[in-house]
């Protein structure tokens, strides 16, 4: 049998370090959050807010600006509770993993799909190519599954954009 007691065995020190920088990267996170909802509040009050009879164009903006800089301070003020009572807590820390840059590029070639391809072919073709890629980034979807998802997130894109909220963009051409 062991003398020591779970307090003073050498892992707590590690574990402690690890969750102190958890938490401090749940932080940054928080407060990154609360910045970009920020800026959003600031600039779409830039667009005019109107009235709640009359929404302005900058309303929505300015909504979810202040409802992402709530919760990024909400993060960033509640991330040493989280650590506190989450497995890291109890020695199960995940290890460090590094950037999945497949994702990050994924995501932004289908950012700049969506903005290429839409002005020249449309929203459904440029909606399509936007998530299909976005989706490629995840190691789990396979071309099918990414096609579908593509597919249907186009079809609500188009009537939900155009029929429902009646855009000025057209399904298909220019």
């Amino acid at each position: 049998m062991s003398t020591k007691s779970k307090n003073n065995s050498p892992r707590e020190g590690i574990s402690h370090e690890l969750r102190s920088a958890e938490t401090w990267r749940e932080r940054r996170a928080g407060l990154m959050m609360a910045a970009i909802g920020v800026f959003a509040a600031v600039t779409g009050a830039q667009y005019g807010v109107g009235t709640l009879d009359r929404i302005g164009p900058g309303f929505f903006p300015t909504a979810l600006g202040v409802g992402l800089m709530l919760i990024g301070i909400a993060i960033a003020l509640t991330a040493h509770v989280a650590q506190d009572g989450s497995k890291a807590a109890l020695g199960h820390i995940t290890p460090y993993r590094p950037v999945d840059w497949r994702g990050w590029v994924a995501i932004v070639a289908g950012i700049l799909l969506f903005i290429l391809v839409t002005p020249l072919l449309g929203l459904v073709p440029g909606t399509f190519a936007c998530v299909f890629t976005s989706a490629m980034g995840d190691r789990k979807m396979t071309l099918l599954s990414s096609a579908v998802l593509a597919a249907v997130v186009s079809a609500a894109g188009a009537l939900l954009f155009v029929w429902g909220l009646r855009v000025g963009l057209p399904y298909f051409g220019s």
